[in-house]
C-alpha cells in the first residue's frame, strides 16, 4: 500500500467546548489509485488532508506513507489547493520552478522540467505571464504542473476545481484524469460534486459527520465511458447522492432553525415564474 491511515482522530479545543473533528479515520491507498473523499462541510475532510501532508499531527492514530509513519511535512507528498497559491510577483514559469529552487535543483534542469509540466498542462505559450494575468482554470493549471515538478509520487487536492465554472471544470477533471495516467501517481481528491468523484476516482469514500468518520466506501467500476449518458454512471451518483445527503441533512439541522427539513422530493417549479417565456420576440 501507498498510504495507509490507522485510526486518525483530532479534536479540536476551545474554551467553550472541545468538537471531535475526526474519530478513528482509516483507509488504504494503492500505489498508483485516484481516491476521492467526499463529504458535508465540516465533517474533516481538509483537516483529514493536512494530516496526511503532515501540516497537522493527529491526536491519535497515524499515517504510513511507503511503510514509514509521516511525523512532518511529507516531500513525496504534494498539496494542490482551492486557493491556487501562487507568487503573484513571479510570472508561470519561475511559480512553477519556485519549488525546485527551493531545493536547489539547477538553474537548466528546473527550467527542463518546468517546461515540460506546462506543456503537460497545455501553458507554454503563456510562461511569460503573471498570475494577474490569468484565467481561474490557467490558475489552477500552474498549480497543477508545480505540484507535478516538485517530482513527490502522491498528490493530494482539496476542492481544487470548486471556484471554477462548469465548462471549466470539466476540462480540467479530463485534463487531470490524462494527467494520473500519464504519470502512474497515487491521487487523493477532496471533493463536494458527487459527479465528478464518481467521473474520476477507482473509489469514493463518503465521510459522516460530528465527528467526521468513513460511513461507506464505493468501489467506482464503471465499463465505457463515465458520463451521464451512460446508465450505470447516473446510477452511481444517485447512490452516492443519497447516502451523502444523509450527512448534509444531520449538519444543516445543526445550523438551521428547529422547522427546518429537507425537500425529499427535489426543487419544486412554479410556471408562473417562467416570466414572458412565452412572449414572441418581434424585433
Amino acid at each position: 500500500m501507498k498510504l495507509i491511515l490507522d485510526g486518525l482522530s483530532k479534536e479540536f479545543r476551545a474554551k467553550s467546548h472541545n468538537r471531535v473533528v475526526l474519530d478513528d479515520v482509516g483507509f488504504d491507498i494503492r500505489s498508483g489509485e485516484f481516491v476521492c473523499l467526499i463529504g458535508p462541510s465540516g465533517c474533516g475532510k481538509t483537516t483529514l488532508l493536512n494530516i496526511i501532508a503532515g501540516f497537522e499531527k493527529p491526536d491519535r492514530g497515524q499515517v504510513l506513507l511507503d511503510g514509514k509513519e509521516i511525523t512532518g511535512v511529507a516531500t513525496e507528498i504534494s498539496v494542490i489547493f482551492q486557493d491556487y497559491a501562487l507568487f503573484p510577483w513571479l510570472n508561470v514559469l519561475e511559480n512553477v520552478e519556485y519549488g525546485m529552487k527551493m531545493s536547489g535543483i539547477s538553474r537548466a534542469a528546473r527550467r527542463e522540467k518546468a517546461l515540460k509540466y506546462l506543456k503537460m498542462v497545455h501553458l507554454t505559450k503563456h510562461q511569460n505571464a503573471y498570475v494577474h494575468e490569468l484565467s481561474g482554470g490557467m490558475k489552477q493549471r500552474v498549480a497543477i504542473a508545480r505540484s507535478l515538478a516538485s517530482d513527490a509520487s502522491v498528490l493530494l487536492m482539496d476542492e481544487p476545481f470548486a471556484a471554477l465554472d462548469y465548462q471549466t471544470r470539466r476540462i480540467l477533471q479530463a485534463e487531470l484524469q490524462n494527467i494520473w495516467q500519464k504519470t502512474g501517481k497515487t491521487m487523493l481528491l477532496v471533493t463536494h460534486n458527487v459527479e465528478e468523484a464518481v467521473l474520476l476516482a477507482d473509489r469514493v469514500f463518503v465521510m459522516s459527520v460530528n465527528p467526521g468518520r468513513i460511513k461507506k466506501e464505493y468501489r467506482i467500476d464503471i465499463p465505457g465511458n463515465r458520463h451521464f449518458g451512460n446508465p450505470l454512471f447516473a446510477e452511481m451518483v444517485e447512490k452516492i447522492l443519497d447516502e451523502l445527503m444523509v450527512e448534509v441533512e444531520k449538519a444543516a439541522k445543526e445550523e438551521y432553525d428547529s422547522d427546518w427539513h429537507l425537500e425529499k422530493n427535489g426543487i419544486r417549479h412554479f410556471a408562473a415564474a417562467d416570466l414572458g417565456i412565452a412572449v414572441p420576440d418581434k424585433r
